[in-house]
């Protein structure tokens, strides 16, 4: 999934979604049923969170969208399927690193 992040000069950013976590009322095992998705927050594998490019509080917005957002840029259905705490993601659920420094690239499954 391309990043959606768009620079202040109007660039598109280059980068790839690498994850998504969505964000709404978590059941009692800690996943977001769809129907509950408030908003669902993108991870670029080239800036992370774009932090750099804006305040780290505007680009965190940025970097967050409503269902309905991302519906309209006929995003929703990638973003959902990165989601790593959605109902609608495979019995495989990812583990979610706390900062990028924990990030690891490897594929240990």
């Amino acid at each position: 999934m391309k990043c959606p992040f768009i620079y202040a000069n109007g660039r598109q950013c280059d980068g790839t979604v690498s994850h998504s976590r969505a964000y709404g009322k978590r059941q009692q095992d800690g996943v977001v049923a769809e129907h509950d998705i408030k908003k669902i927050r993108l991870w670029c594998d080239q800036k992370w969170d774009h932090a750099g490019a804006v305040p780290s509080f505007e680009a965190k917005d940025r970097m967050e969208f409503h269902p309905d957002d991302l519906r309209r840029q006929e995003l929703y259905d990638e973003a959902l399927a990165l989601c790593e705490n959605s109902k609608r993601v495979s019995a495989r659920l990812l583990t979610f690193p706390a900062n990028r420094r924990e990030r690891s690239h490897s594929s240990n499954g």
